[in-house]
């Protein structure tokens, strides 16, 4: 889906506040009258709750209330009876509390929640949803109503509209690539999600469409749907991949281009695109969502809202980033919004209220005393405990399906000097484009115990957001990557540390239980058995240091079931276990040899005695080889034509006999297509796996086949020599290689 050129809007800035953590960290009120100017909630990491109005492009604070916690979540209740009152509710920590207009405290509750609230809907005083990482909850009249425990961590949450639907249906987006509608207390529906994790929902059209169950999702790989809830179940109307796979952030609907198509859909998103979509309508099975919009904003979107803001009659996108940045995109001319700088003196001399200045002043003052006071501490004390307020920053970490990499990006408060990652084994660092940064990587023969040491050098002094990519391979250790983010600021010099686990099995990408993992009769998987006097804690922490993407906490579950697949092998598994036993079954023998590697050296530091039990079936291994193989031959191939097409065309202009076209009057036709397809340089399914990881992996295929039957020393037999010979000669054809695999094998249980 190419971008259009149908809307037009440009950027105007209007304020900073401290870091905004998610995307209800801002709101916007009702208009006094139609097409009128919409004042903005904001709330703060810092705990400063604001109402903000823009008048002759500049921010006037309405009021300003010190919370003195984080303030996670901001919404506005309105009142049926009297829809002029509005009401802003706010979270902070475990206490819910409402604010009328003017800022004056008119309503609290403190919740039972242990963790700090991080998703809050208010229908009336008398219903109340608050969820935080885990727990879910449902207040009527203050008191306990309904109450959920996830699995996994909770996303987002959003409430169908109780004026549309007959019962309180809320929806919970969470870490295991599912979508869950409750009732009560329990789960009704569950909706999987195919790619990546749901991390935005937002109501079709802000109400839900006409049957108030059309609701829109948006996931960490950049996936937007649209799915119906009705009684019977979710129905997943249509589902779209946005350019980048990238995580949206915040999702909103508003008619910025002022027709009468409905409201657009607003997708804010983590690398700072701002995106605008025409929806069809709910009823429309046949159309999909148009890209209308997108722009670049070079900062990780917290929130998008559509309103009027700047001024009266001009549609616009209130954007928030997440390092406090609030600003419009909008179709109003700067120079219809704002007068000649001698007009506007003139005007703010004669127009501006004393009550407004003076509230402008206060804010003002208040700011100044609390930086003058922030940098009085810093440089006298020098402690760098008083500095992290002013240096919040965020990383994020994330698998990308069927590109086997990690994708890291560090943003900061102030502007980044530089990055130092480091990690104790063998990775691929990878620069992305977009970077504004010189990586520079040491030679790892060098480094000492470090396998990776390498600097990104941050070019620009505004440079606060860096990306890179980790590509690995799977090994029997799970290790630390540590990244030392240095801002640039003179006195005192820091370093912050960040550091994120490496599984032993980093490639595999959790997914949900679908059909495929029924094994079948034909090609039952292999499988290992640990049993031993461990706990279910044990076992699930091991899992954690094994594979990505596991909760933390432990499941409430007895029995706790998971299922992962690697897209670069094309192999699949299945991991069960509970107190005393743990159960992998794969098609991969590499997966489970890896696992029991790293499980029984974490048992043995624990003392605790592991009783193994595999059985290994030939069937599986062999399917397996018959896709790895070809892949390795292909790319050999590719490989060997890339390296002939240059030396031809250094041939050809060493010649100085190259046409127009690049080609040279000596070529074949054959060696012209090669140069050819050269330079076209399509982008390949291989593009992160080179020769040699396949030729290790088939190697460590048929070591870990043997072992797991009995044999000792197998990387030093014959056998495997010639394997590995076999692997690095093209003329060998998958066949007899398979053969010679397989020979003198017979399948057993040790």
């Amino acid at each position: 889906m190419q971008p259009s050129a149908k809307l037009k809007l440009q950027r105007v800035d209007y304020v900073q506040v401290a870091s905004l953590k998610c995307s209800n960290s801002i709101q916007l009120l009702s208009a006094k009258g139609v097409k009128h100017q919409q004042k903005v909630v904001v709330g703060d990491q810092r705990g400063i709750l604001q109402l903000i109005s823009i008048k002759k492009g500049e921010p006037f604070v309405d009021f300003k209330v010190e919370l003195k916690s984080p303030v996670n979540c901001v919404t506005v209740h309105v009142n049926s009876n009297e829809p002029t009152k509005e009401m802003i509710i706010t979270a902070t920590q475990q206490t819910v509390q409402g604010f009328s207009a003017k800022g004056k405290l008119i309503f609290k509750m403190d919740t039972n929640l242990v963790e700090p609230i991080q998703h809050l809907w208010m229908a009336s005083k008398e219903e109340l949803v608050v969820s935080n990482s885990y727990v879910y909850n449902h207040y009527q009249d203050g008191k306990e109503a309904n109450y959920f425990l996830s699995t996994d961590r909770i996303n987002a949450v959003a409430v169908l509209p109780l004026n549309k639907v007959p019962s309180l249906t809320p929806l919970l987006g969470c870490q295991d690539g599912n979508i869950y509608s409750l009732r009560d207390s329990s789960v009704r529906h569950r909706l999987p999600i195919d790619a990546g994790i749901p991390t935005a929902i937002q109501l079709f059209q802000n109400d839900g469409g006409t049957s108030g169950e059309w609701v829109i999702y948006g996931t960490s790989l950049g996936q937007i749907g649209l799915v119906r809830w009705s009684r019977a179940g979710p129905a997943v109307r249509w589902v779209i991949q946005l350019p980048s796979q990238t995580t949206v952030t915040s999702l909103d609907f508003y008619d910025v281009s002022d027709s009468d198509d409905g409201g657009q859909l607003i997708i804010g998103r983590e690398d700072g695109v701002v995106e605008v979509y025409q929806v069809p309508p709910e009823d429309d099975a046949v159309h999909s969502p148009t890209l209308i919009f997108s722009q670049n904003c070079n900062d990780s979107i917290a929130a998008v809202r559509g309103g009027i803001i700047g001024a009266d009659g001009f549609p616009e996108i209130l954007v928030a980033t997440q390092r406090g940045w609030i600003f419009g995109l909008t179709s109003c001319e700067s120079t219809t919004r704002r007068k000649q700088p001698d007009e506007v003196t003139a005007a703010r001399a004669s127009n501006a209220h004393g009550s407004e200045r003076r509230k402008q002043l206060q804010y003002l003052k208040s700011e100044v005393e609390f930086l003058e006071k922030q940098f009085t501490e810093a440089k006298n004390n020098k402690s760098p405990a008083l500095l992290p307020a002013s240096l919040e920053k965020t990383e994020t970490t994330s698998a990308q399906v069927n590109q086997n990499a990690y994708y890291i990006s560090v943003e900061s408060q102030v502007s980044i000097n530089f990055i130092l990652v480091q990690c104790d084994t063998n990775v691929q660092l990878m620069d992305v484009e977009r970077n504004l940064a010189i990586l520079s990587v040491v030679d790892h023969e060098k480094n000492g115990p470090s396998r990776l040491t390498a600097t990104f050098r941050c070019q620009p002094t505004q440079s606060t957001r860096l990306e890179m990519k980790l590509i690995c391979a799977e090994r029997n250790t799970s290790d630390q990557v540590r990244l030392y983010v240095s801002p640039s600021i003179q006195e005192p010099r820091l370093a912050f540390l960040k550091s994120f686990r490496l599984g032993c099995l980093c490639n595999h990408v959790r997914c949900h239980p679908p059909e495929s993992f029924q094994w079948s009769a034909s090609t039952p998987p292999s499988s290992l058995t640990l049993r031993g006097g461990f706990s279910q804690a044990d076992a699930h922490n091991w899992i954690v240091s094994c594979l990505p993407n596991v909760p933390e906490k432990v499941p409430a579950d007895e029995e706790i079931h998971f299922y992962f697949r690697n897209d670069q092998w094309q192999s699949k598994l299945d991991v069960q276990y509970r107190r005393g036993e743990i159960v992998f079954l794969s098609d991969n023998v590499v997966a489970l040899s890896l696992c029991r590697d790293f499980i029984s050296r974490e048992a043995t530091t624990k003392s605790i005695q592991l009783a193994m039990n595999a059985e290994v079936t030939w069937e599986a291994t062999e399917i397996l080889l018959h896709h790895v193989h070809p892949q390795l031959l292909d790319l050999i191939h590719r490989r060997q034509r890339t390296a002939l097409a240059l030396a031809l065309q250094e041939a050809a202009t060493d010649q100085l006999a190259l046409d127009a076209t690049g080609d040279a009057d000596w070529m074949t036709a054959e060696l012209r297509d090669i140069v050819l397809a050269a330079k076209e340089n399509q982008p390949s399914n291989h593009q992160h796996t080179t020769v040699e990881q396949y030729q290790n992996f088939l190697l460590d295929l048929f070591a870990s086949h043997r072992e797991f039957l009995g044999e000792l020393e197998v990387r030093s037999s014959h056998k495997f020599s010639l394997l590995a010979n076999m692997l690095a000669d093209t003329d060998v054809r998958t066949e007899a290689f398979v053969e010679q695999f397989r020979s003198d094998d017979l399948s057993t249980v040790v």
